[in-house]
């Protein structure tokens, strides 16, 4: 009964919206896909199915073929994210569109272009032009074009400092194993209708050019929120909430593509230095902390895992990027009401704030947020086995639950990855939920393959 109610209500608020500023709504197309069915792609290389009770994307071949079937598969609720939740954003962050669609040219989306290309190849073919319309309050509709596709995958980088995650990764004396444990909140906005709880998404990717890898995201998406490869290298991607250092470059990289980019390269034996190479040659518009995690047999412990802290000063001495190890653990700021250090370097934690880049500990939720963690981190560890739903609990303590005070911030979804055993754990926000209250969906990375 709750669906049906909440569609009404997501049909009745953009109606209204947008017959106040005096254009025409076109209302969500029902969701394409519902427990225990398969779509299939017209040329058969992609499916959007049911996996033990979260919906999956499987993408094979080249980047505009990827793209395509991306599009084509998930057309309706492609425009459901820019018309509804994009009208969300907007409103509730004040921009302009036009402001943000004159941004997109600084891009360079490199090898990813013909992916968002296909996408939209994709959309032409699967929706009649009347689906195809942006409706976004005060201003007049058109056509889907690439810009507005460009504009949903940057949304991390013109929303500077708008939101919060929290990470930790463990191995060693914390597991039973000494197998590493990544565990990460995903905080974003929820609107009103719950619109971007029901478009999640895992992506299974089988690219041409590059490892599998998986990511867990939501609709229209291409970079990597929380993703990991055939080879056990584990990333997720964290806002900063530092003070911008803006940069005038162009040719920039949007964060998630950034981050994708590096996953796609981590191979057998990569360490997280080959990542802050990659990343310090990339210019970005966006603020972030890239959280990477490998298996943990024949690494040392900074090599296992690492925080890239990146901003786009380029004249900062590390560059753009400054990788804190698990070794940093033992000298990072402290002061008499926050003490950031961890007397062990077989664990890493983040949240929104920088530890050594800029060592100046905030008063704001971040250093609460890191701290929460490091508590529950210390009384998981105690028998010397973090396992999952111990991880999971960590997640909790710091995770967010829409409310007066905080406003429409949800943690989306909370993953818990295994990269030696090679088994990903999800828990996806529904029905106003947020992920780490729903039930886990979990299986080894070859049931998505």
């Amino acid at each position: 009964m709750l669906k049906p109610l909440r569609v009404l209500l997501i049909l009745l608020l953009s109606a209204l919206t947008l017959a106040a500023c005096g254009s025409k709504f076109h209302p969500p197309a029902a969701l394409p896909i519902t427990a225990n069915r398969t779509i299939t792609s017209p040329d058969g290389a992609a499916t959007l199915t049911w996996l033990g009770g979260a919906r999956v994307l499987k993408l094979r071949g080249s980047h505009r073929e990827m793209g395509y079937n991306h599009g084509y598969l998930l057309a309706p609720e492609i425009m459901n994210m820019l018309n509804i939740y994009g009208a969300f954003v907007l409103t509730e962050f004040k921009q302009d569109y036009d402001t943000l669609l004159a941004l997109q040219p600084r891009f360079d989306w490199g090898e990813y272009g013909d992916e968002l290309t296909g996408m939209l190849a994709g959309l032409r073919d699967a929706l009649e032009p009347e689906q195809r319309l942006v409706t976004l309050p005060g201003r007049e509709p058109h056509a889907v074009t690439l810009a507005d596709l460009q504009l949903m995958n940057t949304m991390g980088d013109w929303l500077i400092g708008a939101f919060a995650c929290s990470s930790l990764s463990v191995w060693g004396q914390n597991r039973a194993d000494g197998s590493t444990l990544l565990a990460r909140n995903f905080d974003w906005m929820t609107d009103p209708t719950h619109m971007i709880m029901d478009h999640q998404l895992i992506i299974a990717y089988a690219p041409d050019d590059a490892p599998r890898w998986i990511n867990v995201t939501f609709v229209g998406d291409i970079g990597c929120i929380s993703g990991i490869n055939e080879h056990g290298a584990c990333a997720v991607i964290h806002v900063s909430l530092n003070e911008v250092h803006a940069t005038t470059d162009d040719g920039l990289v949007p964060g998630t593509l950034a981050l994708r980019r590096v996953l796609e390269k981590m191979g057998p034996a990569s360490v997280p230095a080959d990542a802050d190479a990659m990343l310090d040659a990339m210019p970005q518009m966006g603020q972030y902390l890239y959280h990477l995690a490998f298996p943990a047999t024949g690494r040392a412990d900074d090599e296992t895992a690492g925080v890239l802290e990146y901003n786009g000063d380029s004249a900062h001495a590390d560059g753009r990027a400054t990788h804190r190890r698990p070794s940093d653990n033992l000298t990072v700021s402290r002061n008499p009401l926050v003490n950031q250090r961890l007397a062990r370097t077989d664990t890493l934690l983040n949240a929104n704030h920088y530890l050594k880049r800029e060592r100046s500990i905030p008063l704001l939720y971040s250093s609460g947020q890191y701290m929460g963690m490091k508590r529950a981190l210390y009384a998981a560890a105690k028998d010397g086995d973090v396992e999952v739903m111990e991880a999971l609990n960590a997640m909790a303590d710091v995770g967010f639950t829409p409310s007066f005070i905080i406003g429409p911030w949800i943690t989306l979804h909370t993953v818990v990855f295994e990269p030696q055993q090679m088994r990903l754990h999800v828990f996806q926000a529904r029905d106003g939920k947020p992920g780490y209250d729903n039930p886990r969906v979990g299986f080894p990375f070859s049931a998505l393959y």
